[in-house]
């Protein structure tokens, strides 16, 4: 008794400072080994934001942790219930866009534009991890690594399955995957070695800038047959895929663009006008008149974030950009980035101030300047709205860490199993949910590029970029990444990541033609390793604790 109050003593002074780490045990990758009395004090003094999980489960409702359990069960629903809407709602109709308007290979749109889109939440949380006051690298390794498996396992073979088979052209598929193959061996190196150093970091980068030369110069598919024309006055308007399977052209003429707009003016404008009712405008935020009363439900419990994301976020069902929609992003743009960036950087107040005259600025330039019609309009629309939509997609992703994060501590799940599962799920649903929304959509080669370059873009860039902040912070220029307490997980992580590498080079090679056939048996192959290794990663977690008690 005496020793726990000389404990709850020396924590005090470190609670009223709000300092991220004290003392080590207290760390958020270590919180599974604080004492339950010490919980509460350490989550408190290790809190990151106004609205913390941890604080709320151990502090304010320590008496009802069935109900907290039960409360944080159903955010997460509605976390993932977001993630997937903004995906397919606003991410994956930007790329489709785009890469229509750009005359962009499938393959490179999904290993450039979707991966990175995709990438942003991977590369925020990796520096997070491995950058921070208090390094914690097992987990870090453990996110890449889980992240991985999520995407270029578990997602492939998925989609594979639910499109009962396809075929991929050859020579791209099989340089991701063997980029992918060469870059999971470079990090078991680095494993083994057991750190990380500048050169190695950097030598990272430089491999990822390999591969965007080589996506970039590898002759690609013949573009689709879009009419050539440099005559100002006429605009090429590109309708992202929703149900068909091809993005569709539409050439617009300046006589029509009137009437046009007036058609689409009730539909595209997201300011409320004089004649437009609340309902009308909530109706066209959420679709009410088209779901079920469960759906609707949901959608009043998400009301506050679907208006921030309405007016955040331009939407892409209508052919001419509504310039009052677009006026009002760039209104939102400044405060949006800004509040985003709280979330690693201490933003001053006045800063908003600045802010506010930015976004004063900004809308009145769109206002005035904005030209519905054009295509260079139209696509700085679809390029907004892939940014701003994954940007979003990072937010949610961080919530969805942080409550899985807590509802794992809480069923005592080591900070190994939580890395390389939970957060690996966190900052993966956005491309699950994305690319079989593409894939459902006929996209096939842009959502199977995805899968592989997403995971070498969070490793490369998100891992080496990260990697080399902590050794620039590092008193030695080294991060460690050997934790003893990971082995197990993270070994048997790149042993089944090596063998679907493998196994999809194999595949590839029986094909001599310029195409290759990933067959629904092969599909669901993939999903069975991964699901092979998440039973021995929870069987080995129950082991471990057992042998600890």
């Amino acid at each position: 008794m005496a020793a726990t109050t000389w404990r709850v003593l020396l924590l005090a002074p470190a609670v009223v400072s709000g300092l991220f780490v004290f003392p080590d045990n207290c760390g958020r990758p270590g919180f599974i080994a604080v004492p339950d009395e010490l919980r509460c004090a350490c989550a408190h003094a290790t809190r990151v934001s106004t609205i913390d999980y941890l604080s709320l489960h151990y502090c304010d409702m320590d008496a009802l942790p069935l109900i907290s359990v039960t409360l944080l069960s159903t955010l997460l629903c509605l976390l993932f219930y977001s993630v997937g809407d903004t995906t397919d709602r606003y991410m994956v109709p930007a790329v489709t866009s785009i890469a229509a308007m750009t005359r962009l290979d499938p393959s490179v749109a999904g290993a450039t534009l979707l991966a990175f889109a995709n990438g942003a939440p991977d590369l925020f949380s990796c520096v997070a991890s491995f950058s921070g006051a208090h390094t914690h690298s097992g987990f870090g390794v453990g996110g890449l690594i889980g992240s991985g498996l999520v995407v270029a396992v578990f997602t492939l073979g998925h989609l594979a399955y639910l499109a009962d088979g396809f075929d991929l052209r050859k020579s791209p598929f099989m340089r991701d995957v063997a980029f992918y193959l060469v870059t999971v061996l470079g990090l078991l190196l680095a494993y083994r070695v057991g750190y990380i150093s500048v050169p190695m970091a950097i030598a990272a980068i430089g491999w990822y800038a390999v591969y965007t030369v080589s996506v970039v110069r590898m002759p690609s598919m013949p573009p689709p047959a879009i009419e050539d024309d440099d005559d100002d006055d006429k605009a090429h308007v590109v309708l992202p895929a929703t149900t068909a399977t091809e993005d569709i052209a539409v050439s617009m003429d300046p006589k029509e663009e009137d009437d046009e707009d007036d058609e689409c003016a009730s539909t595209t404008d997201t300011l409320m006008s004089v004649d437009e009712s609340p309902r009308s405008f909530w109706c066209d935020v959420t679709d009410w008149d088209k779901v079920g009363r469960l759906h609707k439900v949901v959608l009043v419990l998400l009301a506050p974030f679907l208006l921030a994301r309405h007016v955040t976020v331009p939407r892409l069902e209508s052919p001419v950009v509504s310039r009052k929609e677009l006026t009002t992003v760039a209104f939102a743009l400044p405060s949006f980035l800004l509040a985003v960036s709280t979330r690693f950087v201490h933003v001053p107040l006045t800063a908003f101030g600045a802010a506010l005259v930015v976004s004063t600025v900004l809308a009145g330039l769109t206002y005035h300047w904005c030209d519905g019609a054009r295509r260079s309009w139209q696509l700085l629309r679809s390029f907004l709205a892939l940014f701003l939509s994954s940007l979003w997609v990072f937010v949610i992703g961080h919530e969805i860490v942080a409550v899985m994060y807590v509802l794992g501590v809480g069923v005592g799940i080591s900070s190994g199993t939580l890395g390389i599962l939970v957060l690996a799920w966190g900052n993966s649903i956005g491309d699950f949910v994305g690319n079989r929304a593409l894939v459902r959509q006929g996209h096939v080669h842009m959502a199977t590029a995805a899968c592989i370059a997403g995971p070498i873009f969070n490793t490369l860039v998100g891992g080496g970029l990260s990697l080399l902040l902590g050794c620039l912070y590092a008193t030695n220029h080294r991060v460690a990444i050997w934790s003893a307490d990971h082995n197990g997980s993270l070994g048997i992580g790149f042993v089944v990541l090596a063998i679907a590498l493998l196994s999809l080079l194999v595949l590839g090679s029986r094909y001599p033609a310029k195409d290759i056939e990933l067959t629904p048996t092969f599909g669901l192959f993939l999903v069975a390793l991964y699901s092979l290794f998440c039973v021995w990663t929870l069987v080995d977690e129950t082991s471990s604790r057992q042998n600890n008690d």
